[in-house]
């Protein structure tokens, strides 16, 4: 694939828009940074800009879905991931169950943004790898925690660093995985697309999307 069949890689590190968010674009053919920064409209409108004429994917770092589960008890454990142990935070607790909440608003936002400087587009999403092409737009969660977040201890940089982790999966670089293991869910994101206009199939809301996470899978 050329240059032109790289999607431009934007990623949202969801939190409080005028303290704690931050928000990072790549090439994921180059791995070029095509923009940093603190302001969510200066996402919208870059990623826009830089997406002309390439497709597009966006990630959240937020909890984009939920698990259904059948037992009372286990209702709001942690999400299982693909190595064999639990998401650490929780989405239900702490800063995992904050930017739940603060994602509820800042996504439909960011979709609604997008979709008005983009034109029509069609949304992607799913484990599945794409080959996407310039007129799509693939949506994913990103999971930042741990050794994979930035040195230098910004919002904006542990944006980029799950930009890069994405942009290495679609290149080849690294094995196509979720960090998620696959499980029965509610998917979040879905919803936010489906009240946005991007799509009118309810039968997403059952789709697990994509977990990104820096340093998984470690080769």
């Amino acid at each position: 694939m050329n240059q032109a069949e790289h999607p431009v890689v934007g990623v949202i590190d969801v939190g409080a828009p005028r303290t704690n968010l931050g928000w990072a674009l790549v090439d994921a053919f180059t791995k070029e940074s095509l923009g940093r920064g603190d302001k969510l409209d200066d996402f919208i409108a870059r990623s826009a800009e830089a997406a002309a004429a390439r497709p597009l994917a966006v990630g959240f770092e937020a909890p984009m879905f939920v698990p259904l589960r059948d037992r009372a008890d286990t209702l709001t454990q942690g999400r299982p991931t693909s190595d064999g142990a639990k998401e650490n935070p929780a989405w239900s607790g702490g800063p995992g169950a904050l930017v739940l909440a603060q994602a509820t608003v800042i996504v439909p936002y960011t979709l609604t943004g997008l979709a008005r400087r983009l034109g029509p587009r069609r949304a992607v999403m799913g484990r599945e790898k794409p080959r996407l092409g310039r007129d799509e737009v693939y949506f994913f969660e990103a999971f930042v925690s741990g050794a994979g977040k930035a040195t230098d201890g910004t919002h904006a940089g542990d944006a980029h660093e799950a930009a890069i982790a994405f942009a290495d999966m679609y290149a080849g670089a690294k094995a196509w995985a979720s960090a998620a293991l696959d499980q029965p869910a509610f998917n979040l994101l879905a919803a936010a697309l489906l009240r946005t206009g991007w799509i009118d199939d309810p039968a997403w809301l059952h789709r697990q999307p994509l977990v990104v996470r820096p340093g998984y899978p470690p080769c």
